[in-house]
This record gives structure tokens, sequence and C-alpha cells, in this order.
């Protein structure tokens, strides 16, 4: 394994110029213009030929490529099985099952998943501790998922694309990007599933251009919040401007009618007892809510009451709280576990804080089963 040279954008970024900054996100978009190059012959995780995977097929690209490289292709690399950690993870490694999300995990529920206690402050929600809520959804989810990748073959091509461009994963050398770390868990799947906004300048807060008229009054924390939000809506908007004058396809992609609405189911159904449910109901929610904007020519083959709405609000606030709690801390840690350098000792403390308020909660066994 090579490793990664130059020096991580997280540790450079916060003290960087906007003119700095620029630079960087028109490199990267020129890193996004390289995986456009290679659309795949079919879906599925990338392996060396020699690895001898079952059912794996040599890979191929229709692009226009030399021959020789086109090659090169097919006689190093063979695309098989997903290897996504969560269709393996556990018990699923031994089960002879479809490996598709939602069998999958419905057969895995169905055995192995057991409940919480009531008074288990890690159960975050009745649903949540439910297996038969789970199964409910994901029966739903069959129902929907031959309607959501749409039919247009340019947009649902295989693609290698890094869905986790943030600052962690970036280096910089001499103002450029040198390296890009993190690739190990993708796989070739549709574009339209994958390509998103890096998490670089992606950004949903009030959008200003310019400083407003009263800014030289402002108090420095003010103009401080303000600078902020230029910055990153200035970054947004020279990206946008970027792709949609060289990037035709991306462009497309995130501009897609409906674009989340239709691929968030698919992203949510993978691990829902282990990871969370509600945003994957929230997504079927949300799907037959838009299902007659979708161009569809038959009804929505799911329902939700009203009361499966009333419960799904009701608990959808605490879980808001939950974001709230972890967004609170994104600047010491972010939600995969990653932190600067310079603030080690900072996220340290702060888990070390957490654990000891979590254990307060854990008594007699189940303590001294957490202990060990």
């Amino acid at each position: 394994m090579e490793e990664a040279s130059g020096t991580r954008l997280e540790d450079l970024w916060d003290d960087y110029s906007l003119e700095e900054k620029i630079a960087v996100i028109k490199d990267l978009v020129q890193l996004e213009r390289k995986m456009l190059q290679v659309p795949l012959n079919r879906y599925g995780s990338l392996y060396y030929a020699g690895a001898n995977i079952r059912g794996a097929v040599p890979a191929d690209t229709c692009a226009e490529i030399p021959a020789e490289l086109k090659y090169t292709i097919r006689r190093r690399f063979v695309i098989g099985p997903l290897a996504e950690r969560h269709y393996w993870s556990k018990e699923r490694a031994e089960m002879t099952l479809d490996r598709g999300p939602s069998y999958r995990e419905e057969a895995w529920i169905q055995q192995y998943a057991t409940p919480r206690a009531e008074n288990d402050p890690l159960a975050t929600s009745a649903t949540q501790n439910s297996p038969s809520s789970h199964i409910s959804l994901l029966q739903k989810y069959r129902q929907v998922a031959p309607y959501l990748l749409p039919d247009d073959p340019v947009v649902v091509a295989p693609y290698i694309w890094h869905t986790d461009l943030h600052a962690g994963n970036i280096f910089i050398y001499n103002g450029k990007i040198s390296s890009v770390i993190d690739w190990q868990g993708l796989w070739a799947a549709p574009l339209i599933i994958q390509a998103r906004h890096p998490r670089l300048v992606d950004y949903n807060g009030e959008v200003i251009l310019k400083a407003p008229e009263n800014f030289k009054q402002l108090d420095l924390a003010e103009k401080a919040r303000i600078r902020g939000l230029m910055s990153c809506s200035i970054l947004l908007y020279l990206y946008e401007k970027q792709i949609a004058r060289e990037l035709p396809l991306l462009n497309k992609i995130l501009r897609f009618d409906h674009g989340r609405t239709r691929c968030n189911p698919v992203l949510f159904v993978g691990d829902t007892w282990e990871d969370d449910l509600l945003p994957f109901r929230e997504s079927l929610i949300r799907l037959e809510r838009c299902w007659n904007e979708l161009g569809f020519d038959c009804p929505c083959p799911i329902h939700f009451t009203e009361d499966d709405l009333r419960v799904h609000a009701e608990e959808s606030a605490g879980w808001n709280d939950v974001q709230d709690f972890w967004n609170s801390f994104a600047d010491v840690v972010s939600r995969d576990g990653c932190t600067p350098h310079h603030l080690y000792g900072d996220a340290v403390s702060l888990f070390t804080e957490l654990r000891d308020i979590g254990l307060k909660a854990i008594v007699g066994k189940k303590r001294d089963a957490f202990e060990i």
C-alpha cells in the first residue's frame, strides 16, 4: 500500500484564503472528470483478476481510450460480488441467502435481531427496536424497488466514484491535490446513486455571494459569521458553474428531477437494524408523497397511514435531537470518527466523558460485560 503524499487538507483548510480554496475546488473537479472517463460494464466490486473470485467477469469499458489500455484493464481486473462491509458483517457472512439488501436484511433480522430492553438508553425508538417494523419497511421497499432507477442508460451506467470527498481524505502538495484516500469501500454502481456534491463544497445554508451593505458596522463575531457564509456560498457557486461548463453528465446527475427521492431508499436500505431505521422510513414516505411527480403511470404500490405518519413525526423529533447533539461536536470529531491531529486530545476527553455518562445507566451483568 502506497503512503499518501502531501499534507492532509483538513490541517490546512481553515487557514487557506478563499483564493487557495477555490484552487483546490478546481482541482477537485478535475478528479471528478477522471472518474467520469471510465464507465464500466457491470455493477459490483473491483478485484484483481488473479483473485479467482467466483462469478466475476473481466472489467471492460466503453470509454474512448487506447486499445492497449482497454486490454490492460480486462487482463488485470474483474468485477464481481459486492464487498460492502454491511453485506457480510456478523452472521451474514455465513448465511446462505440472497445478498440483495432487502432480502438479506429481512433474513438476518428474522434470525438474529435481538431487541433491546425498554429501559436501555441505546434503544432510540419503539420502531427501531421492533424487528417487525424493519421487516415491514423492507417489504415496502421491494414493492417500489423496480421503479427507483431512471430508464436513462447514461445516468445508471456503472462508475467507480469516490463518495466521501472531504478534507480528511484529500492531501495537498504545492497547492494541488496530490493524493486521495479511503477508496476501499467503493464499487461500480449506477452513477446517479453515487454522484453527489463533494462534502468539501456541500452547503445548505443561506447563500450570500457578497457582503451586506452594513457589513462595516457589524461587530467582529457577526463579520466572521458572514465571511464564513460567503466563503461556503462562493465555493458552492463556483463549483456548480464549473461542472455545468466542463462536466455536463455530472451536472445532469446533480440536477436530476427528484434524483434524491429516487436514490435515498437504495442508500438507506442496507443496515437499518444496526444503523438507523428512521432515514429509510423517511425516504419511503417521501417517495409516496412525490410519486405522481415522478411520471409513473401506475398508483404508488406502498402506503403509509395517518397513524404511521404520526409515529414517524414523533420519533423524528427525538432523532433530530440526536443529530443536533452530534453536529455540535462536528468540529472535533466527524460522524465517521475522524479527528484532526491537533484535536485528538479533545476527542479522547469527549468520548471519555460520554462513556462515563453511559456507564451510569448500566448496572449489574451488563456493566460487567461492557467493561470487558
